[in-house]
């Protein structure tokens, strides 16, 4: 009976701490021009056709400043907007976003989010899945490529001869290397 009863005082507490959180942190909206780097923007656009109606449950692991996040994450693409909605791997809400069909995103964080930042998440996420003619007019001081490596994809940003970012895709992951700001993402899907 006690452990039932700590339990439930224990429930109570985090949901009132994530309610609270929840109505602190008010939407913003952010501009659909991202700086992936220096002097270099991504315009982040609705998604391409092929896209439209599929579901993407990720772990996603950020490495960054000798520290490592993991992090659940729900991506919904319809008609005129992404969906995105992140939670910790003990299941406690960290952001929601949506990328209207303009580009526009609207993000609500419900803790303080050092190491992760909604808008470059949707912009790595469209550098990793849209189709390379559709990034190569969305970007500006940048060009991206794409080559067959094997089994692997690899996708490079290229900017002022140097490459800005790697991107290698598989069937069991993508690894996502900004060299210019130094973080790494491992991009794991969740079978459901």
């Amino acid at each position: 009976m006690p452990v039932k009863i700590f339990s439930l005082i224990l429930l109570l507490l985090l949901s009132g701490c994530a309610r609270n959180q929840q109505t602190t942190n008010a939407e913003q909206q952010i501009a659909p021009q991202i700086t992936i780097a220096e002097q270099v923007t991504l315009l982040l656009s609705k998604a391409p056709a092929q896209l439209v109606g599929q579901d993407f449950q990720h772990l996603l692991a950020i490495n960054h400043q000798n520290k490592r996040y993991s992090v659940l994450m729900q991506v919904q693409i319809s008609e005129p907007k992404v969906d995105v909605v992140a939670v910790s791997l003990q299941g406690i809400p960290l952001f929601e976003m949506a990328s209207l069909a303009d580009g526009t995103i609207t993000s609500k964080s419900y803790v303080n989010l050092t190491a992760i930042e909604p808008a470059f998440i949707m912009a790595d996420f469209q550098l990793v899945y849209w189709p390379i003619t559709t990034l190569n007019t969305m970007l500006n001081g940048a060009i991206i490529t794409e080559e067959k490596h094997g089994d692997a994809l690899l996708r490079k940003v290229i900017a002022n001869d140097k490459n800005v970012i790697e991107i290698t895709i598989t069937n069991t992951q993508v690894s996502f290397d900004h060299l210019t700001r130094n973080y790494q993402l491992i991009i794991s899907p969740i079978e459901s």
